[in-house]
């Protein structure tokens, strides 16, 4: 299962987005399930978002916001985390996922760069193992790059770019199942 985590609202560019992804990730061989946070969430709701987020395989930070604005979105789940778990074990709270971002902001925005920043930041901090595009070219930012949420000027998504979240979803569906396979392979062998 992977859990897409849309911070803030969802518009029509970022809905284009997930429904590429998701796409995707289906033909990957997992599952998608969807849910939306924000900063004025109750914490028990944003509680229910952080245990779907531990159960499953992937997450995905997903936003239409910038950096800021998604920071103050992401104070929620670590609130909420925070309530369900010591300090300490917040460092590999989704050791077990994969996790990638996407941002629903125009290609060669900065603000783009700052949201994928903050985004990918705040997985790798809490122990996800990062799952880039994986593109040949050289990113626009080293590993956080920000061209498959890319939109253009007038916020539509382009088939080119719907072809990279569509191919990204699948690689993150594909990352899935190797650590997957790993992991029944090694509950076989336990005593």
């Amino acid at each position: 299962m992977v859990e897409v985590v849309v911070l803030g609202d969802k518009n029509q560019p970022l809905e284009a987005m997930l429904g590429a992804f998701a796409e995707g990730v289906a033909e990957g061989g997992a599952e998608i399930s969807v849910s939306a946070l924000d900063r004025a969430m109750r914490r028990e709701e944003a509680s229910r978002i952080v245990s779907r987020v531990r159960a499953a395989a992937g997450v995905v930070l997903a936003a239409e916001c910038d950096g800021p604005r998604a920071t103050e979105h992401l104070e929620a789940l670590r609130d909420a985390a925070r309530a369900m778990t010591s300090e300490q074990d917040l460092i590999g709270l989704f050791g077990h996922s994969v996790g990638s971002s996407l941002v629903a902001l125009p290609i060669g925005d900065e603000r783009a760069r700052e949201a994928v920043h903050v985004l990918n930041s705040q997985l790798y901090d809490m122990g996800a193992l990062i799952v880039s595009p994986g593109f040949g070219a050289r990113a626009v930012n080293p590993w956080y790059d920000n061209r498959p949420g890319g939109v253009d000027k007038a916020g539509v998504v382009a088939a080119t770019n719907a072809k990279a979240l569509h191919r990204h979803g699948r690689r993150l569906a594909w990352v899935i199942r190797l650590i997957e396979r790993e992991r029944d392979g090694l509950l076989a062998l336990q005593l």
